[in-house]
């Protein structure tokens, strides 16, 4: 298993996972890819258990399974001196 956090600005796009296989001797080759829409983390903020089908060239070739955490960034309050260096999101995801 291993875990990505990745700073987002916009829930209205699709999370893209290109899969490739590592390779030694050869250039690596893009396997498949997996697209999660961002806007399902309006609804609930962790995603866990998600199944996407991995496809190449219109044949299944596995399925990849994840989780997906969405981390909103407090905001300041107005009147406070305290600072937040970026407004962005955080979101991360459990492969």
């Amino acid at each position: 298993m291993e875990t990505k956090y990745l700073l987002i600005n916009n829930l209205n796009d699709n999370l893209v996972l290109s899969l490739f296989d590592f390779n030694d001797h050869r250039k690596n080759a893009l396997m498949s890819t997996a697209t999660f829409p961002l806007m399902k983390l309006l609804e609930d903020s962790t995603q866990e258990d998600l199944v996407s089908q991995l496809l190449k060239d219109g044949k299944e070739r596995g399925e990849l399974r994840y989780d997906v955490n969405y981390f909103p960034v407090v905001e300041p309050e107005e009147g406070s001196t305290d600072t937040v260096m970026d407004s962005s999101k955080c979101l991360s995801f459990l492969i």
